[in-house]
């Protein structure tokens, strides 16, 4: 049988473990943890054989936190990262899992989502989802890659050449990037902030017309073809995506 209590540690401030960011939408400072500090806690828990029977490595955990952002190198914000490594109890086996926050809709205590009321960026579920089909599609991303035609990410600041499914979306604009799913709860009808993300085809640009590149939102990214004679990168180049998120055939990306 097992308790409700497994393992606690203690974040300080003064370590640099976590730091507070200005501000939400009410105007106040929000916290957001060390990405190392978080992670050794997460390697900690995922070590307890008998409370979290799941490192056997045939099943996938899912940390879950409550408003818990994180930051690296001074920048903020992070909301999930999914990790594949040594199976614990299994070396010869790969352990996958993932961690992703829940930030509230509503006010909770005076917490809101410091990027703006529902639907927003890290709203809701939208991390959860983002990292579960991250997980699924390109579960090795940390250890060994899945290489795929180098693409730039929504907000066209860095490009990748992997199967990170969310990332190509999660920077576009709200209208793009976010799906609602209503789900009737206790409480009544409520409406799930979860991300769209790219399909394969996306990826590897086949079929170069007519295919289904974005779920649950087709529409999210589409195919526009490349004028003729045109040199200008980010103008007209082979284009997936709507506005800023697409695919650029170069180099430059």
């Amino acid at each position: 049988m097992f308790g409700p209590f497994i393992w606690q540690t203690f974040l300080e401030f003064n370590n640099g473990d976590w730091t507070l960011f200005c501000c939400d939408t009410n105007g106040n400072n929000f916290p957001s943890f060390d990405i190392n500090a978080i992670s050794n806690a997460f390697a900690v828990i995922l070590s307890y054989p008998l409370e979290i029977p799941a490192t056997t490595n045939n099943i996938f955990p899912l940390i879950l936190t409550d408003y818990l952002f994180a930051s690296e190198g001074g920048g903020c914000c992070i909301g999930g990262f999914h990790a594949a490594q040594p199976g614990t109890f299994d070396p010869n086996g790969v352990l996958i899992w993932a961690w992703a926050t829940w930030v509230p809709h509503n006010i909770d205590q005076g917490v809101v989502n410091p990027f703006g009321p529902p639907p927003s960026f890290g709203s809701d579920m939208m991390a959860w989802t983002h990292e579960i089909g991250e997980a699924l599609d390109d579960p090795f991303v940390q250890t060994n890659g899945t290489l795929v035609p180098a693409w730039v990410d929504g907000s066209v600041s860095f490009a990748q050449g992997n199967l990170e499914n969310g990332d190509v979306i999660e920077a576009m604009a709200v209208s793009d990037s976010i799906t609602q799913i209503p789900l009737n709860v206790v409480s009544g009808p409520y409406l799930y902030d979860g991300q769209n993300l790219a399909t394969l085809e996306w990826f590897s640009r086949n079929p170069l017309t007519g295919g289904i590149y974005s779920w649950p939102n087709e529409g999210t990214l589409s195919h526009n073809v490349m004028k003729p004679g045109c040199q200008q990168p980010f103008v007209c180049s082979w284009l997936y995506g709507q506005g800023p998120g697409g695919f650029f055939f170069g180099p430059p990306y």
